[in-house]
């Protein structure tokens, strides 16, 4: 499923969502902010009932791996979308290579709540349910 490309003054924001290895992934390109965070909400959303309703595990990851800034919105989501999945007891992960994004959530430690992945290849890796 593909979300609309969303102009923000010169920035393109796009969001895919894919199935890889029984995950469902919401991959995100552009930065994550107060003017992005609606349709990255809805994506969260969307991505969190494919997941449940799917053949595949229930896993949902959100790969932040084309994100250039990420503000307190955008990590809100995320953690509203870890919430998700704890509340049904299913797993859920952050693919964050090194950048911007990373050195934030490390920052924040919240590599403590997250499972935190340095590319979409690790996830297969991961222990489901």
């Amino acid at each position: 499923m593909e979300i609309p490309a969303v102009p923000c003054a010169s920035v393109v924001f796009d969001i895919q969502q894919l199935q890889l290895d029984g995950w469902t992934v919401v991959a995100i390109v552009g930065d994550l902010d107060l003017a992005t965070a609606p349709v990255f909400r809805r994506a969260i959303a969307s991505a969190a009932i494919t997941a449940h309703s799917s053949d595949s595990t229930g896993g949902l990851a959100v790969d932040l791996s084309a994100v250039d800034f990420v503000d307190s919105v955008g990590i809100g989501i995320i953690l509203g979308g870890l919430r998700r999945q704890l509340d049904r007891d299913l797993p859920f992960a952050v693919v964050a290579p090194s950048g911007p994004p990373r050195s934030l959530l490390d920052r924040l430690r919240l590599g403590q709540i997250l499972t935190l992945v340095d590319n979409r290849g690790a996830l297969a890796a991961l222990q489901h349910g």
